[in-house]
């Protein structure tokens, strides 16, 4: 089971978008963008959450000053406590019909410390993030932002394609085993629809014993920080059945 043994599996946290106070039981306080994108769906057998994203949007902050509706959301969840240093996350995923890739976006990961991205790269004490992306005609890759990431973080190729514009539900989980510190043997591992898709060894996560995984970074827009990574229409991404698993 996602590469841990039977006995030891033990499920932390789970959602449910079918509560009305559902950013509560994230323990989620404040949507940092794009709580305007966010619309609960419940069918007979499930609910999931569908993120909107606005013709002509990309990057929250450039389509802001492009005088633009921003697209997608992002908000940090800080669900272990204690805060752990193996976690898995899972969830489930789904592009509508033809969905346009364009040049990328962001997906959700697991994040620890302040969850580092952009331009702030982490010193080994402060954070990290362990983000997907979608890229161009359905490609996936990890994009992690680690102490010995280059300039605007590391990048591990997933797919091509990964993603599927099959209106179809995937599930996609990442297993975090953060490193010792002092040496560099951290481990990450991601599952496609239960398979075993890629593995990272000799990954350096921290300098010290105090940072730990808190929770899930979830964040997801088109971009890229120029206009030519922007969705030419009005499009959605569905998420549902987040886990975090030890």
């Amino acid at each position: 089971m996602l590469g841990h043994s039977a006995e030891a599996v033990k499920t932390l946290w789970t959602s449910n978008f079918a509560l009305s106070n559902w950013l509560t039981h994230w323990n989620t306080t404040r949507v940092n963008y794009g709580q305007e994108n966010l619309e609960i769906i419940k069918n007979d057998d499930t609910s999931f959450l569908r993120v909107h994203f606005p013709k002509g949007s990309w990057s929250p902050g450039a389509t802001e000053r492009a005088g633009l509706p921003r697209g997608g959301t992002q908000w940090h969840s800080n669900l272990l406590h204690p805060e752990l240093s193996d976690v898995t996350l899972v969830y489930s995923i789904r592009f509508p019909s033809h969905f346009n890739f364009v040049r990328g976006g962001k997906l959700p990961g697991l994040y620890g410390g302040k969850g580092n991205a952009g331009a702030d790269t982490p010193d080994g004490t402060d954070g990290f993030s362990a983000r997907y992306m979608w890229r161009e005609k359905g490609r996936g890759i990890l994009y992690p932002f680690l102490p010995d990431s280059p300039y605007m973080g590391t990048t591990y190729e997933l797919g091509t394609p990964l993603f599927y514009g099959d209106n179809t539900w995937h599930s996609l989980a990442q297993r975090l085993q953060l490193n010792t510190p002092g040496k560099k043997d951290g481990i990450i591992t991601v599952w496609y629809d239960g398979k075993e898709i890629f593995r990272a060894t000799n990954v350096l996560f921290r300098t010290v014993n105090t940072l730990k995984i808190t929770g899930i970074f979830f964040q997801t827009f088109f971009g890229g920080s120029t206009a030519d990574w922007a969705t030419p229409v009005a499009t959605h991404i569905d998420f549902k059945d987040f886990k975090l698993i030890h």
